[in-house]
């Protein structure tokens, strides 16, 4: 998980980007997002993408698979997404406070 924050702006409010990589390298969560009163009832505005492979979906990965192959080539442990596998693509405006969260204007995309 990785998250870098902008400077907090005159308002009070602070810009940031979550990432999160699950464990397979291929499958990437990001929150680009401002939060928002947070001594008050806080609040996130922003946009959720994710992307996550077809091959994870439908079946296990097994001692064959041809990620387990791949050589490492990031930090110890992390392997790099290949973004010639098929994957879903989604894309969603998120608003996140105290009560929940919603999504809208989702997008799908998919090859």
């Amino acid at each position: 998980m990785r998250i870098a924050t902008a400077r907090p702006e005159p308002d009070g409010s602070v810009r940031f980007r979550a990432t999160l990589r699950v464990g397979d390298g291929a499958s990437a969560y990001t929150l680009d997002g401002r939060l928002t009163d947070l001594m008050g009832k806080p609040r996130i505005d922003g946009e959720l993408t994710a992307r996550l492979p077809v091959v994870g979906l439908w079946h296990a990965p097994s001692r064959g698979n041809v990620r387990e192959q791949r050589p490492e080539t990031e930090a110890e442990g992390e392997t790099r997404p290949d973004r010639n596998e098929p994957a879903f693509d989604l894309k969603a405006n998120v608003n996140i406070d105290p009560a929940g969260a919603t999504l809208s204007d989702l997008a799908l995309a998919f090859e």
